[in-house]
C-alpha cells in the first residue's frame, strides 16, 4: 500500500498525525515524505470527516422528528376513528443512529 493510501485510511480510522507519523516510520517510509503526504492530504480528509459528522447530527434530527411527527398525527388520526396505526419505527431508529454516530465522531476527534 502507498503512503498516500495508508494516510487516508489512518485518518479514517481516527488516529492522530503523531500516531501516523510514527506507524509510517515503523515501515520504513522518511518521516519528510510521509510530512508532505500529510499536508498536502490530510486537512482535506479531515475536512470531509467533520463535514459527515455534522450532516449525520443534522439528518439523525430531521430522521427523529419526521418519524416523531408522523407517529403523533398517526395516532391522533386513528385514536378518533380507530384503525390501524403504522408506527414509522425505522424512521425514528435511523435518526438515533445517524445522531448518535455523527456525535460520537466529534467527540472521538475532540479527545484527539
Amino acid at each position: 500500500m502507498d503512503i498516500k493510501s495508508r494516510i487516508i485510511k489512518e485518518i479514517n480510522l481516527g488516529f492522530s498525525r503523531n500516531e501516523i507519523v510514527e506507524s509510517l516510520k515503523r515501515d520504513g517510509f522518511q518521516e519528510e515524505e510521509i510530512n508532505s503526504e500529510y499536508d498536502s492530504i490530510g486537512k482535506e480528509v479531515t475536512t470531509n470527516i467533520k463535514k459527515e459528522s455534522n450532516n449525520d447530527v443534522i439528518y439523525g434530527l430531521i430522521f427523529f422528528f419526521a418519524g416523531v411527527l408522523i407517529l403523533v398525527i398517526g395516532y391522533s388520526a386513528t385514536s378518533e376513528s380507530g384503525g390501524i396505526m403504522l408506527v414509522p419505527a425505522g424512521l425514528i431508529i435511523t435518526g438515533i443512529y445517524k445522531f448518535f454516530r455523527g456525535s460520537f465522531s466529534k467527540i472521538k476527534r475532540l479527545w484527539k
